[in-house]
């Protein structure tokens, strides 16, 4: 059954209130740790391995949704060195 356009509505709501979560869990834990700094080469490690993950699309992680750019820094897991890969087992 096809969905309608009230539910295709519904499912990009859900979808993007999950991710808000997701990064906002992320971002308290990175504050609490005092907001530490990945390093360059660090940066570019995780960006090359969500980019030959299974689970990246896009822009995006598919496990947890979070946006994956090597340009945002402040809206990035990428860049907080206390972040970690979500999938299990971890990425890095």
């Amino acid at each position: 059954m096809a969905k309608t356009k009230e539910q295709r509505r519904q499912a990009r709501l859900t979808q993007k209130l999950t991710r808000l979560a997701h990064f906002t869990a992320a971002l308290a834990v990175h504050v609490v740790h005092g907001m530490p700094k990945a390093s360059e080469e660090m940066i570019q490690q995780r960006f090359a391995i969500c980019q030959g993950c299974v689970h990246f699309s896009g822009n995006s992680c598919r496990v947890c949704d979070c946006g994956i750019d090597k340009e945002k820094h402040l809206l990035n897991k990428l860049f907080w060195k206390d972040q970690h890969c979500p999938d299990n087992p971890s990425r890095w």
